[in-house]
């Protein structure tokens, strides 16, 4: 069957440089691992996680609880479906990741760093109403500021 001898070409070259991502992953995405973890498989609970094996279906992660319990191979599949190449993972981890962020909402993504400086002034320099609620914002700390100092 042609889609068995791709799924397992595609397996072994995943294979090839799966340490590499696995290795990765887990020093620089730890955010995501944990986002996938609490979106894709429902652990509401997931304090972080360490992935363990990629594969064509998805990716294994050891999921640590905020009770300090670990709960190992934990599967999640990929959300686009199986790959259809070795290179298709880092964008299909990349959507997970931005979804997985969506999904959680605007309270989760500020509680766990999704926001940095960059994204604040980026938002700004695109955002004249966000230009006016900080000017607004400034403008009347300072008169409060101003205000306390001549006590």
């Amino acid at each position: 069957d042609d889609a068995a001898a791709t799924s397992t070409s595609v397996q072994l070259a995943l294979d090839k440089s799966s340490q590499r991502i696995i290795t990765h992953m887990n020093a620089d995405h730890g955010d995501s691992i944990k986002a996938y973890l609490r979106h894709y498989a429902g652990l509401d609970t997931a304090a972080g996680g360490e992935l363990t094996a990629i594969s064509v279906e998805g990716m294994t992660i050891k999921a640590t609880l905020q009770c300090g319990r670990t709960v190992a191979g934990v599967f999640v599949p990929y959300a686009s479906g199986t790959l259809k190449s070795a290179g298709a993972i880092r964008p299909v981890v990349m959507a997970m990741h931005k979804e997985a962020y969506g999904k959680l909402g605007v309270a989760y993504r500020l509680q766990n760093g999704y926001y940095t400086a960059g994204h604040v002034f980026g938002a700004l320099k695109k955002s004249r109403t966000a230009q006016v609620g900080i000017t607004a914002t400034v403008v009347v700390a300072a008169y409060g500021v101003n205000r306390y100092l001549r006590k």
